[in-house]
């Protein structure tokens, strides 16, 4: 994987601009330009699609409050979204429902007592649970993160800007030249339909490739778990007797 300052490196070559040896440094407005494009350029492409390298898969620990504190701090970073229907109770092997609607939240609120089904809100920036859980429990969701940098090609230390040259795209980067190509002619006044096409097409290729899908089946309903007792197949031990 290419670092920013060679993924713009090798745009400037295919446009025929100067290549520039830094990039986060740099005081040449055009090379600034480059890299205000590429940031906008990324944070559109992860709104838009879906990647599995930036699908986290966070987890804490519960507290006894309908509060149980800033969606940053318990997952670590701001979410560019959650998926439904992901969020569990690992500990009572339950689903927490929602998210509630402002209608929802006022009625359970008003219920006493509210039931014994966990349903989750996000209110200023805080996850609220209702009924209140069990403190001690694991809680478990999964979420879309906005950053598509490792900063300083440290996959632990992820980003959402540019903030140095040997910064690393999580994304393939051959799309990240593509598109700053076409952003820059875009920009410049240039003709730039053939490379937004490019560009289109290589991106929604990689996207839909992206992880492995899941196979879809139209002949019979999704599977959805219900209560009951789970037997895996194969072979399995007897024990209490013999047969």
């Amino acid at each position: 994987m290419l670092s920013i300052l060679a993924c713009v490196q090798e745009a400037c070559r295919r446009i025929a601009l100067p290549v520039p040896s830094v990039l986060v440094s740099n005081t040449d407005p055009q090379v600034n330009q480059l890299q205000a494009l590429t940031n906008e350029l990324m944070q559109e492409t992860i709104k838009r699609y879906r990647f599995q390298v930036c699908v986290l898969n966070p987890s804490w620990t519960s507290v006894a409050t309908q509060v149980q504190g800033t969606i940053q701090a318990l997952w670590g970073i701001e979410p560019e979204s959650i998926v439904n229907a992901t969020m569990w109770d690992f500990s009572l092997r339950r689903p927490i429902f929602g998210p509630m609607d402002d209608t929802n939240y006022q009625i359970i609120q008003a219920l006493i007592p509210s039931g014994p089904i966990f349903q989750y809100r996000i209110q200023d920036n805080n996850l609220l649970i209702l009924p209140p859980p069990p403190a001690g429990n694991t809680h478990s969701v999964i979420i879309r993160s906005k950053n598509w940098l490792a900063l300083n090609g440290n996959p632990a230390t992820l980003g959402y800007y540019i903030q140095n040259d040997a910064d690393t795209p999580l994304i393939d980067d051959t799309t990240l030249i593509m598109g700053l190509k076409y952003r820059f002619k875009k920009e410049k006044g240039l003709p730039y339909a053939e490379d937004e096409q490019s560009w289109e097409s290589m991106i929604e290729n990689i996207a839909l490739r992206d992880g492995s899908k899941s196979i879809l089946f139209l002949d019979k309903p999704s599977q959805e778990l219900v209560p009951g007792i789970f037997v895996p197949s194969g072979n399995w031990p007897l024990s209490g007797g013999t047969l």
